[in-house]
């Protein structure tokens, strides 16, 4: 102990080396403090990130980086139709991968380790044996050192999208193969702009296939017409309608339209059957022409003339 004179000129005692002391004592209990805190808090986000894990509507599946199921969730085991996680721990997550994929499966888990994220498509297999499609999402978790401890694995079942995708295909093999046997012009457009065409259309419009494409629908309509054929298109009108169409070398033509809404490559589009109707009109035009020459000598005959039906009964005299 050290003796000093205090404010009023007193000898005092400090216990310098037990104030020394005291203090550091005082440091440790903080340092436990903040370490108990750390402690806790660590625990803390252990629990969210367990029931994070034990929640998720997303299969995960942990492994060690062997490829060795460790741990997961609920959902995964549904999706392949385990009871329980003993019937999957400890076993490889390569066992579940589909025959035909089972190289592909490792050689994506090579590439999760040496690129940490990595997006795949492949097939599993269910606890019976079942394949299904599957989309995966892996990356792995480092220690604090920055070694890599596990891998975590999100995967998907695809199975809905995949029939939707085929079912998609199947119909646009479907409407080529009839569009391409059509007598009619056949165009499809979205938000007013031609995305596809049949050879008929391109030969009824003066064009080449790779002309008509990306051009908006109303290069193909006669300027008298365009009103029509637009309120037409935003009212959904499927038709029949007739106008006024215009080829490539700006001569115009009748046409008869009938269209509809149709869901193309995923998008909703519309298409258009277009028939040229010139002869028709001729026709017309003759068969009205023949009855006003009819109908002049009819009324201007001297003599007097009678039509009747099969029946006998008068239906006309001028």
């Amino acid at each position: 102990a050290n003796q000093y004179l205090n404010k009023v000129g007193e000898t005092e005692t400090v216990y310098v080396e037990l104030a020394h002391s005291i203090t550091e004592l005082a440091k440790i209990e903080r340092s436990e403090e903040k370490l108990n805190e750390s402690e806790a808090a660590l625990l803390e986000r252990e629990k969210k990130l367990e029931a994070i894990f034990a929640s998720s509507p997303d299969p995960i599946t942990v492994s060690d980086l062997n490829g060795n199921v460790v741990e997961l969730n609920e959902a995964a085991m549904k999706l392949h139709g385990f009871v329980k996680k003993e019937e999957i721990l400890g076993k490889s997550c390569f066992d579940y991968a589909a025959p035909k994929d089972h190289s592909r499966a490792m050689e994506m888990f090579g590439n999760t380790l040496k690129k940490s994220v990595k997006k795949a498509e492949y097939s599993l297999l269910t606890a019976d044996g079942r394949e299904f499609p599957a989309e995966l999402y892996s990356s792995v978790v480092k220690g604090a050192g920055g070694k890599p401890i596990c891998v975590v694995v999100v995967t998907r079942d695809v199975s809905e999208r995949k029939k939707a995708e085929e079912t998609l295909r199947e119909s646009e093999e479907r409407f080529s193969t009839i569009s391409a046997a059509a007598f009619e012009g056949i165009g499809i457009s979205e938000q007013m702009k031609l995305v596809d065409a049949n050879d008929q259309l391109c030969k009824l419009l003066g064009y080449e296939p790779d002309e008509l494409t990306g051009k908006s629908v109303f290069d193909f309509v006669a300027p008298e017409s365009r009103d029509l054929v637009r309120a037409n298109m935003r009212a959904g009108f499927e038709g029949p309608y007739e106008h006024l169409a215009i080829r490539k070398d700006g001569s115009v033509f009748p046409v008869e339209i009938r269209a509809k809404a149709i869901r193309y490559k995923g998008n909703i589009a519309r298409v258009t059957a277009i028939q040229d109707i010139t002869e028709q009109k001729k026709a017309e035009e003759a068969l009205r022409q023949s009855e006003r020459k009819y109908r002049e000598l009819f009324e201007n005959a001297y003599d007097v003339i009678l039509v009747l039906d099969l029946n006998g009964r008068l239906t006309d005299v001028n």
